[in-house]
């Protein structure tokens, strides 16, 4: 029996030179004469109908072909397997997130001194200090001025986040902090689709004609929704991809939908955790274990012990 066909559209049929890199596509959104397609290179890009012939459909076989190619590059490359990482995990911390190294030292728990690498006191903070009852009665009482310390406050609680980009914050005008105030509560607390939230804030907090860099872009949605959201490290992230979403196109600016492709990806990463036997608390943990195994230093572990 031939294999179901499955709606998903690729760009080899056009005659633009630079889009078989995009890669496979889904249809996003549809308007009466235009189509949002979201590119497996993370971008977004809209289509008018008049040019959607230009696109030919693929069935599941000829994606799991392309896949299967994509890996054997990134392969090439010298990007770590999944299985890869694993075996350095497990040399790390053989008990895995139970192993009372990383209980201790990545979530900080039970520990007298809080450091800023901590995760489980960080989360607790950010929780406290950012929760929907919070920033409603400050937001109420027009004390934009504490929203925008209470962000300073988490930031300079973690080791996400430059100083640099801190004191910009405290320096902001009233004016800025009233936009990052509402930007904040609508990141955090809102009910519009999360991509234009998070473009919304970016732009509230970029001070200084200077978008701020993934970590910092990030890390509030992760510690206030630790199960939901997921703190991007650019670096090993880019590396994490080039075996995962080999096709992803990694820009050090953040944007919506390439963070919601990057969710993704850290969610495929947590199910292949969970069949391993191994179950993380929540997408911090998969943060901090495609850290601990994509620096160099987990690279040098798996040398080691191969």
């Amino acid at each position: 029996m031939a294999p179901a066909r499955q709606r998903v559209l690729t760009t080899t049929a056009t005659t633009s030179k630079r889009a078989p890199s995009w890669g496979l596509a889904i249809v996003a959104w549809e308007r009466p004469s235009r189509l949002g397609y979201q590119f497996e290179d993370g971008r977004l890009r809209v289509i008018h109908r008049d040019y959607a012939h230009l696109l030919s459909e693929v069935d599941r076989l000829d994606q799991e072909q392309q896949a299967s190619s994509t890996t054997a590059a990134a392969r090439k490359d010298g990007a770590l397997s999944s299985d890869e990482q694993l075996s350095i995990f497990s040399v790390l911390y053989p008990g895995g997130f139970a192993d009372p190294k990383w209980v201790a030292e990545v979530r900080g728990e039970g520990k007298k001194r809080r450091l800023k690498k901590h995760r489980a006191p960080a989360i607790a903070e950010a929780q406290k200090l950012l929760g929907r009852v919070q920033l409603a009665e400050l937001c109420g009482k027009q004390r934009h001025d504490e929203i925008v310390a209470r962000v300073a406050q988490v930031y300079d609680g973690i080791d996400l986040v430059s100083p640099a980009l801190i004191e910009p914050l405290r320096q902001m005008t009233p004016n800025q902090q009233r936009a990052l105030s509402y930007a904040l509560v609508a990141l955090l607390w809102g009910e519009n689709p999360y991509p234009l939230r998070f473009e919304r804030f970016l732009r509230a907090i970029d001070v200084g004609d200077k978008t701020p860099p993934w970590r910092a872009a990030t890390a509030l949605s992760a510690l206030v929704h630790p199960d939901e959201h997921v703190c991007v490290r650019g670096s090993v992230f880019r590396a994490q991809a080039r075996w995962m979403s080999p096709r992803l196109r990694f820009d050090n600016t953040p944007t919506g939908p390439l963070y919601r492709r990057l969710r993704e990806m850290t969610r495929r990463v947590d199910k292949r955790l969970r069949e391993a036997g191994h179950t993380p608390r929540d997408l911090f943990d998969v943060h901090d274990f495609i850290w601990v195994t994509l620096r160099p230093a987990g690279r040098k572990v798996l040398e080691a012990s191969g």
